[in-house]
């Protein structure tokens, strides 16, 4: 949420010649009402109880999250062409605030293939690998939006690595997801309760 809030600010810099102070403001509330508001506050819940009628028709909720974390990786390989038409970068705003913060799915989906007596120590586990991928792609993006950037000087290039730092990091995981779904589904390994049983 902060580089959404800062990049936000350096396209009213930018585009609009705002000054720093009112660009700052203007950028934190595009992210606290587009990000939090309508992305983490009604989009998940949303995303939520799309899930359940989704499951309801034979739509596993793994399924339901490979998809948000397909759309959170368009989301930011669009970042990453530069778009800067504050309308659009609300709608991306929003739905990037969704797709990054379904952690109550995780964990549902988690119980849902592995059942109640495995779901917190496996939800912890993905939860750490999360945080950790997270952590790594913040810690690099700096960097790499620096060296990225084809004119020094250039903030709103500069973000272009940061968000495909966060892509790779999202692929990293997405992939993860997918090879661990296939391999349960085709029965290349067995889940544990299946071993208990």
């Amino acid at each position: 949420q902060i580089w959404i809030a800062v990049y936000a600010a350096e396209i009213y810099i930018a585009e609009r010649g705002m000054s720093v102070p009112d660009a700052v403001i203007a950028g934190g509330l595009l992210a606290l009402v587009a990000y939090s508001l309508l992305g983490r506050a009604v989009g998940c819940p949303l995303a939520g109880r799309l899930s359940d009628v989704l499951v309801k028709r034979g739509i596993s909720r793994t399924v339901v999250l490979i998809g948000w974390l397909l759309i959170g990786m368009a989301l930011l390989a669009l970042l990453a062409l530069g778009v800067t038409n504050m309308w659009a970068l609300a709608v991306i705003f929003m739905l990037l605030g969704t797709s990054v913060n379904l952690f109550s799915l995780v964990a549902a989906a988690i119980s849902d293939t592995y059942g109640p007596l495995r779901t917190a120590s496996i939800s912890s586990f993905a939860n750490t690998m999360s945080q950790f991928a997270g952590a790594t792609a913040l810690a690099v993006s700096g960097y790499v939006g620096i060296s990225l950037n084809r004119q020094p000087g250039n903030a709103i290039t500069e973000y272009s690595g940061i968000w495909l730092s966060g892509l790779v990091g999202m692929g990293i995981m997405t992939t993860l997801a997918i090879a661990s779904y296939l391999a349960l589904r085709n029965g290349w390994v067995t889940r544990p309760a299946d071993r208990d049983a």
